[in-house]
């Protein structure tokens, strides 16, 4: 049994993989109608421990987003990634700045990469390989023509209790807090030229309503 949860946890890895990686901005890039800038911070705690660097050059969250849609349903393949990702790596203390074309986004999962045991991805609206979602959540953003925007810190956690027999349950939950100050004087010393072009659009959350049957 093990050893087949292991296998599912790494093929849920490859197939993360498989979404198109979206990049930073490049320097001297300005936000336009088409394609404009998201930025934020990624934090990772087990069991209250902040996940730090360790000098490994894989040390990253993938976000995987899809285009939200009220009339289009949310993706519940866990098989199946977002249409984009971009990367929060730890050697820059989760910090994040990701060039997407403009619109409306959620957010499908999160890829942990060198902080967790394995390649494991997580959603905060579907649990995944055991894992429960307390209260299972959507969370949405908007990427603004001609705008740098703020989407939030997100804190994301995972926490082991041990039950009566030694059966581990484990819970995972994503808060997102504004930290905007900061982030934005970090987004801003590698991104100048948009100083003009910065605002604030902390993502938020909707209810999970699970598909009918």
């Amino acid at each position: 049994m093990i050893r087949i949860k292991t296998l599912c946890i790494l093929l849920i890895g490859c197939c993360c993989a498989c979404a198109t990686m979206v990049k930073s901005p490049e320097i001297g890039f300005v936000a336009n109608d088409r394609e404009a800038i998201v930025f934020g911070q990624m934090q990772f705690y087990a069991n209250g421990k902040l996940a730090q660097y360790t000098g490994k050059s894989n040390q990253m969250i993938a976000t995987h987003i899809s285009i939200y849609s009220e009339q289009k349903p949310l993706n519940t393949n866990q098989f199946k990634p977002g249409e984009l990702a971009f990367k929060s790596m730890l050697a820059s203390d989760g910090h994040f700045s990701a060039k997407l074309p403009v619109g409306r986004y959620y957010i499908v999962e999160f890829n942990y990469t060198g902080i967790t045991r394995y390649a494991l991805g997580l959603r905060t609206y579907a649990p995944i390989l055991g894992i429960k979602i307390p209260v299972p959540k959507v969370i949405i953003f908007d990427v603004l023509p001609r705008r740098a925007t703020y989407i939030g810190a997100f804190i994301h956690r995972i926490d082991s209790e041990t039950r009566p027999g030694n059966i581990v349950e484990k819970t995972f939950a994503v808060d997102i807090v504004d930290d905007f100050d900061k982030c934005r004087s970090i987004f801003l010393a590698k991104h100048p030229l948009a100083a003009q072009s910065v605002v604030s659009g902390i993502s938020t959350f909707i209810p999970f309503a699970a598909p009918e049957n």
